[in-house]
């Protein structure tokens, strides 16, 4: 989907749900999303240093205090997976 000037280097997907979309399609809609995201969790990780570049060269500034706060609750839900994950928005 594309974004505007200012946000070019944000990826998003777009779903559009026709009326008739039925609940077995929606559970497999979803478990296919969480699928996808499941991979990219585990193939395109990145360390502080790596996310400091680029949030540099997307956003022209250093990570602030709410991004360090999304990489700190990732770590500790990789270091204790019974706590439930919560994506930011």
């Amino acid at each position: 989907y594309s974004m505007p000037a200012n946000a070019e280097h944000v990826k998003l997907m777009r779903v559009t749900i026709r009326e008739d979309f039925s609940i077995a399609m929606t559970d497999m809609l979803v478990k296919d999303i969480e699928d996808a995201l499941t991979y990219l969790d585990n193939h395109f990780t990145f360390d502080k240093k790596q996310m400091d570049k680029m949030v540099h060269v997307a956003l022209g500034r250093r990570l602030s205090r709410i991004d360090t706060s999304i990489l700190q609750a990732k770590r500790e839900l990789q270091r204790d997976p019974t706590k439930k994950d919560v994506r930011p928005c």
